[in-house]
């Protein structure tokens, strides 16, 4: 009975410490989830540009319904429709390295981040996340080995919040790119669910 007893009050400990997260984001580097890819535009600072070709282009992708062909079709001024799922692209420079970002967009709602960056900066990384964000709720350390036998330490670091859910991880799915992530718990759990 005290076993359990203490085992409950461990999971107790954690979820109040998930639950306490001070720094919780509500969005990233400026951009609130929920916000529109015209909100993306103006934070960011990019518009789509009409190439040579007729087709329009901007860190959202292509509208694959954008084209002279699309546009001679309907009346002038008619808006293309835009896809339900999409992403839209950032580079964040960020003195010697950058963070590739891509923010993704469901019915035109901002729902999570992920990115990518070179394993040498982690530490570099890591000391923004933590600036940022605070104390992780946990920190994971584990070898790794490449198809070749190579071994790297591979560290993650994991913020657990109310709302949102945050990784740091030195390797991502190859030994080329760290990776990080942010993303709305609902969102995590409708996926799961799918």
């Amino acid at each position: 009975m005290k076993i359990l007893f203490t085992v409950f009050t461990f999971l107790v400990a954690v979820q109040a410490q998930q639950n306490s997260w001070l720094k919780e984001p509500d969005g990233f580097k400026g951009l609130k989830f929920g916000s529109t890819e015209e909100e993306f535009r103006k934070t960011f600072g990019v518009y789509p540009k009409r190439s040579e070709y007729g087709t329009v282009s901007d860190n959202c992708g292509n509208n694959p319904h954008d084209t002279v062909e699309w546009q001679m079709a309907h009346p002038p001024g008619a808006t293309p429709p835009r896809l339900r799922n999409r992403f839209c692209f950032y580079r964040i420079e960020v003195g010697k390295f950058a963070l590739i970002t891509h923010f993704a967009f469901n019915d035109d709602q901002f729902r999570r981040v992920s990115g990518t960056f070179s394993p040498e900066y982690f530490t570099d990384v890591k000391e923004i996340f933590l600036d940022t964000y605070g104390p992780p709720s946990s920190t994971e350390q584990e070898v790794v080995q490449t198809k070749t036998g190579a071994q790297y330490t591979q560290e993650r670091l994991i913020w657990i919040g109310k709302k949102v859910r945050l990784y740091v991880e030195k390797f991502g799915s190859t030994i080329d790119q760290g990776l990080f992530g942010l993303a709305q718990i609902e969102d995590l759990d409708k996926t799961s669910q799918a």
